[in-house]
């Protein structure tokens, strides 16, 4: 699987309070490991929570231009904003990565979870979200 960018358009900018605006998400591979497969398991637990949930992605992405890698939970869902999931993905993820790690996330469109699936699987898919 190789990397895919995706240009994104947002209105307003989302800079404050650790919200990031980006023009361009590239999907470089999936983030596995020993670790992190029981970071998505673990996480699963969580997502399988949430009715709105479709699927969920751990990738290494790069943002714009910039050659620095990040790791994000990209999530596609049904509702227009995931905050609840997201804050209990992150303490899941401080408690496992103390200190070592960052976690972007993300929630998925269509347009981009077709870049996240060119180099991703997902680790979450709901059972009503098998397309």
């Amino acid at each position: 699987m190789g990397s895919s960018s995706w240009r994104l358009d947002c209105d307003p900018p989302l800079e404050s309070a650790g919200w990031l605006s980006v023009d361009v998400i590239r999907f470089l591979g999936e983030q596995d490991g020993p670790h992190q497969r029981e970071f998505k398991r673990r996480a699963a637990e969580r997502l399988q929570e949430t009715a709105t949930i479709r699927r969920a992605y751990l990738a290494r992405v790069a943002y714009d231009q910039s050659p620095r890698q990040h790791v994000a939970l990209c999530v596609a869902s049904d509702a227009a904003h995931e905050l609840d999931v997201f804050l209990a993905v992150a303490d899941l993820f401080a408690e496992m990565f103390p200190g070592h790690a960052e976690l972007d996330q993300f929630l998925l469109d269509p347009q981009l979870e077709a870049g996240a699936r060119l180099t991703c699987r997902p680790f979450y898919t709901a059972r009503r979200a098998a397309d």
